[in-house]
């Protein structure tokens, strides 16, 4: 089986499970706002971008947003996805993991693209920002 999941060799209990975890930290509290999107990538090499999702310092109610923006995605690319959030500190930004339940497999890591409009980014937070993105594979 080239891609996913070779039911004769994996069964349920082994399989591969993707987590990843986006991080967006302010140097300064009460200053993240602005929108971003996530660009996936199916266990093909497809690429799907979401619709924009907007920030705020605290991630409140962002979980609801990010899993609807990528069951939204063409071709049921993520057919179900789990988030969880934890707030960093005191409005100084937020974590949120998510676990692609539906995509058993290889998959690529998730991109965040800042930069909706042209050059400029539309993330906003005038004392600085990092935004980052790392991948947990559980089942290997």
């Amino acid at each position: 089986c080239p891609y996913g999941v070779d039911p004769l060799w994996i069964d349920d209990t082994t399989a591969r499970v993707t987590q990843t975890a986006v991080r967006f930290q302010t140097n300064v509290g009460n200053e993240l706002s602005g929108q971003y999107a996530i660009k996936f990538y199916d266990v093909y090499g497809e690429d799907y971008t979401t619709i924009p999702l907007n920030l705020s310092p605290t991630g409140s109610g962002h979980c609801d947003d990010v899993e609807a923006a990528l069951k939204g995605l063409p071709n049921n690319a993520v057919p179900d996805v789990s988030c969880s959030l934890t707030p960093i500190n005191t409005n100084e930004g937020f974590e949120y993991t998510l676990t692609f339940i539906g995509n058993p497999g290889k998959l690529r890591q998730p991109e965040i693209i800042e930069k909706l409009y042209g050059n400029r980014s539309a993330v906003l937070a005038p004392g600085g920002y990092t935004a980052s993105v790392y991948t947990k594979v559980n089942g290997e």
